[in-house]
């Protein structure tokens, strides 16, 4: 915790990363873009705070159930030929607004959080 001030990253164009054991627990918004050999990202468990999350251009992700221990996550946005390889999306279920591109083996579709999310809208 050398930067507790610190809410939001964005860490791009870091061929080094291959997970997100470095994060400090305080961000708030993270980005993660183009980063070819990330495949894992249980580091956010430490990253109870967490709103906003961006994966961009990241290539395969093993999985993001991790997600689950984020209560505070409101948005998360998985794009640009990013694929979650067990295929698992129900740790979006919760979440405010999701996006991401659908693949034929994914549990669920991004149109499935989007009616979600217009439902919310209405009734709110």
């Amino acid at each position: 915790e050398n930067l507790p001030s610190l809410k939001r990253l964005g860490v791009y164009y870091c061929r080094k990363i291959i997970n997100l054991d470095f994060l400090p627990s305080n961000i708030e918004k993270l980005t993660l873009q183009n980063l070819p050999n990330l495949n894992e990202i249980r580091g956010l468990s430490v990253v109870k705070m967490l709103s906003f999350l961006k994966i961009e251009g990241c290539k395969d992700i093993d999985s993001i159930q991790v997600l689950n221990d984020l209560e505070k996550l409101k948005e998360v946005r998985i794009i640009t030929n990013t694929k979650i390889i067990d295929g698992d999306m129900s740790s979006l279920i919760k979440i405010e607004k999701v996006i991401f591109r659908d693949y034929k083996y994914y549990t669920h579709l991004n149109e499935n959080f989007k009616a979600v999310e217009n439902k919310k809208r209405v009734t709110t």
